[in-house]
């Protein structure tokens, strides 16, 4: 699980959900803040700095998904 603070989606935010997309596929992401709509707008961002997919959100809690070089995820 990687966290994001109050200060949003920073440039190393960013690498390291590139680096644990890469390496796990499927990811859980903490954001801290206070406001839904700023949560959403924060996922929203994540997952298109990362060309990844948002799956779900529940509560403060964001899914994403990106297929690596060498996928370990089938889906059907």
């Amino acid at each position: 699980m990687v966290s994001v603070g109050h200060a949003g989606a920073s440039e190393a935010v960013t690498q390291e959900l590139h680096a644990a997309l890469e390496h796990h596929e499927l990811l859980k992401v903490k954001i801290h803040t206070a406001e839904r709509a700023t949560l959403h707008q924060i996922a929203a961002e994540l997952a298109q700095r990362t060309d990844a997919t948002l799956v779900q959100t529940i509560g403060r809690i964001v899914v994403l998904y990106r297929a690596s070089q060498q996928p370990r995820l089938v889906l059907p």
